[in-house]
């Protein structure tokens, strides 16, 4: 079995659950002038892999899902994923598995992830990090450390990164406060037009375990124009779509062409509908089966035991 494209989907799948879990932050349109917040929920996603040249690539296919808790004046987040991966000219295939957990804090000030990633059930990574900012537009640090060993798998490899240190740009922006930017983008768009946003982010999602520079243009979609099937038939269907073409660089490169690109359509109440997560060779597509939106009372118990299950978690 080719263990470099095994490493491709580990990699693939913590920027794809990243991503997922940041443009569901979105919250409803409203008309009073409110810091935008996302609706508590738990989604579910069909994964496919499409190939522009699939004879010598991989054919992979799985679920993930999402759940996003308001819990006091945090957001927390766990995502996890499940790809079965079948690589043409061999027999087996094997089960690549992430957990992603994240906290952010109201002010996008203070960010902590940890990411494990599984092979056929095997833990074979396990990270942490935790990052702050000094302000507003301020520059600020991420700081990678072992996690405290009881919420680790004895299994697990501790990749060595308890002394690191990376600085993050003045202006750095986390997932929430990112979104929250696009979102009031969004919300002035007409229909004809669209809205170029650049930003830089750290999601913890970096192969260089850096910030990324995200350029985003933002276009609205007719909803009439979507269908959307899922499992749970109470979902109200969106009164607004909004689709947002994202070109991803890492900090180092100063060429024209991104790393990778994310197209993704996002309704007015927060939920994402679909994404494709490009990397030119192969597409990764992700579009929502079922949807559950949690209660003030579900959101409550939910984060009780996420907190409960790592304290450390919250910033």
């Amino acid at each position: 079995m080719s263990k470099i494209i095994s490493n491709e989907f580990f990699v693939f799948f913590i920027k794809l659950l990243v991503l997922l879990c940041a443009f569901s932050l979105y919250s409803p349109v409203c008309t009073q002038v409110i810091p935008p917040e996302p609706v508590s929920h738990h989604a579910t996603y069909q994964v496919q892999l499409s190939c522009e040249q699939s004879s010598d690539f991989a054919h992979a296919s799985g679920v993930m899902t999402l759940e996003i808790i308001k819990y006091l004046e945090n957001w927390l987040m766990k995502q996890t994923s499940s790809l079965t991966i079948c690589i043409p000219g061999f027999n087996d295939s094997e089960t690549t598995s992430t957990i992603l957990t994240s906290a952010e804090d109201h002010q996008g000030l203070n960010y902590h992830f940890t990411a494990q990633a599984m092979r056929d059930g095997n833990v074979e990574e396990f990270i942490e990090g935790r990052a702050r900012l000094a302000g507003e537009n301020a520059a600020g640090t991420v700081v990678y450390t072992t996690p405290e060993l009881e919420f680790v798998p004895p299994e697990a490899t501790l990749t060595p990164l308890e002394s690191m240190r990376v600085n993050l740009p003045a202006g750095t922006l986390f997932p929430i406060k990112h979104l929250r930017r696009l979102l009031e983008e969004a919300q002035h768009l007409t229909q004809k037009s669209v809205k170029v946003i650049k930003c830089i982010v750290f999601d913890g999602s970096s192969d260089v375990r850096d910030a990324v520079r995200i350029d985003a243009v933002l276009a609205q979609v007719d909803p009439q124009t979507k269908s959307v099937e899922m499992s749970d038939k109470s979902i109200l269907k969106p009164n607004k779509l909004w689709r947002s073409e994202m070109a991803v660089y890492t900090l180092s490169n100063s060429s024209n062409e991104p790393d990778y690109k994310v197209n993704q359509i996002f309704s007015d109440q927060g939920i994402i509908f679909e994404m494709i997560v490009d990397y030119g060779e192969y597409k990764m597509v992700s579009k929502l089966t079922d949807l559950r939106i949690f209660t003030t009372e579900d959101s409550a118990q939910k984060a009780l035991r996420m907190v409960d299950a790592a304290p450390a978690q919250v910033p």
